[in-house]
């Protein structure tokens, strides 16, 4: 991953109702960016719905149902449960922590369920943040 440049959008932090619910605490920055270059493919895969798509990554940083981390990859894992169309989802955002120097960015945003993610996943970190 590249350095951060003046192009990269802060999208979100981590927080430490979630640092605290995993049990950890983080020495580095919690701020989360996407990078200029994902930010440019959203813009021409889905021009008409990206900054929608960017606020609602945003909002599932913020207020997520789950947060998992795993510290060999030092990867957050945000996920959002919603009910739409009568069909119960989960929206999973992947954070890592990359770069020279560190920061955390992006990854990727994906429809999934806990329980299509892998044990050893759950095992690393995993906890309910909302009741």
């Amino acid at each position: 991953m590249n350095a951060q440049t003046n192009d990269d959008l802060l999208i979100g932090r981590i927080n430490r109702k979630e640092e605290k619910a995993l049990g950890i605490s983080l020495t580095s920055s919690v701020l989360i960016y996407v990078q200029d270059a994902d930010l440019n493919r959203m813009a021409a895969k889905r021009p008409n719905t990206y900054l929608a798509d960017l606020e609602e990554i945003g909002s599932i940083i913020k207020t997520p149902d789950y947060v998992l981390y795993r510290d060999d990859e030092e990867q957050f894992y945000f996920v959002r449960e919603y009910l739409r169309n009568h069909d119960f989802q989960k929206i999973l955002v992947k954070v890592a922590h990359l770069g020279t120097p560190k920061r955390w960015v992006l990854l990727s945003v994906s429809r999934t369920s806990i329980e299509e993610m892998r044990a050893d996943d759950i095992r690393y970190g995993y906890a309910k943040i909302k009741a």
